[in-house]
């Protein structure tokens, strides 16, 4: 199914489409605050994907920066390790869509990969563009004081990567994701005091809410994840509420709607990625101001 075919019989499209008071016996009463993750607000986060991918070529340094401006509380982008081992941004396993380079990210050295244009692809206006080492892109989110969120597209890419966390000293303003359970797991034996999330895009092929929550969280605690990052079609409100029973807190990916937005805040969502950090930051100053916020008329009794 369509993202906003499933969203809108569950939680996405509801601020949209139901009358007022529907939801006053689900997601009202079931919403809860978020468990605070650290470094982060105790509301819900504001995570740019790939950086401010809408207006800046992916995992660039110029979308980290547009993020930053943009008000984002995180920057996410993914990294692979060159031929050299060193982690780079980038999204694919291999360079063609977003450089001018061609074939597997891992067949080329960091010095020949420093040469290409990661930028041409969305414009002349972003021609030139590098494709950025881990530890640079790092050293620039440490300076704005936002927090860095980084995807392990490979599982053998673990200690790389804490290896620029720890030598760009972001330990603690850093979280590590990945699909990969072994990758996590990897990631919290190397260093333990780097908080991980469990990325999960699929639901299971048979089975209720509370069989995905329970599966879900016996997951992340095998692996030491701290809390989850969900494809926000996973999500109905009865999963939402096996996650706060449980208190595992969650983040959902990748969220465009207004709607969705401002539903997710409400029923408690600890952050949400989406490639237009500056539509969820105005969404979440609206959210702060609960007599003008269009989800609560929406649903809640006048």
């Amino acid at each position: 199914r369509s993202a906003m075919m499933h969203v809108a019989t569950s939680v996405a499209a509801a601020a949209a489409a139901a009358p007022r008071g529907v939801l006053v016996a689900g997601a009202a009463k079931r919403r809860a605050a978020p468990v605070k993750i650290r470094g982060f607000p105790r509301g819900c986060a504001n995570i740019a994907h790939r950086g401010y991918s809408a207006v800046a070529p992916e995992n660039t340094l110029a979308s980290i920066r547009s993020a930053i401006e943009a008000g984002a509380d995180a920057v996410e982008f993914d990294i692979h390790l060159t031929a050299d081992r060193i982690p780079v941004l980038m999204h694919d396993e291999t360079l063609d869509r977003t450089t001018n380079g061609k074939g597997p990210v891992r067949n080329w050295r960091l010095e020949d990969i420093q040469r290409l244009d990661a930028g041409s692809w969305m414009g002349e206006e972003h021609a030139g563009e590098p494709v950025p080492t881990l530890g640079r892109a790092l050293d620039l989110i440490r300076r704005s004081g936002v927090q860095a969120v980084c995807e392990l597209k490979e599982k053998d890419s673990a200690r790389e990567a804490v290896q620029a966390i720890r030598g760009a000293g972001m330990l603690e303003h850093t979280v590590v994701i990945a699909f990969d359970d072994e990758a996590i797991a990897q990631v919290h034996a190397l260093e333990p005091r780097l908080q991980c999330a469990l990325l999960e895009h699929y639901r299971l092929e048979s089975g209720c809410d509370v069989e995905l929550a329970a599966s879900l969280a016996t997951r992340a605690k095998a692996c030491g994840a701290t809390f989850l990052d969900l494809n926000y079609e996973l999500l109905s409100v009865d999963l939402i509420a096996e996650l706060h029973q449980r208190n595992i807190p969650f983040w959902c990916y990748t969220v465009e709607e207004e709607h969705s937005m401002d539903s997710l805040v409400w029923l408690g969502a600890a952050g949400i990625t989406t490639n237009s950090p500056n539509v969820l930051r105005q969404r979440l100053d609206l959210a702060k101001r609960p007599s003008q916020s269009l989800f609560r008329k929406a649903f809640l009794p006048q």
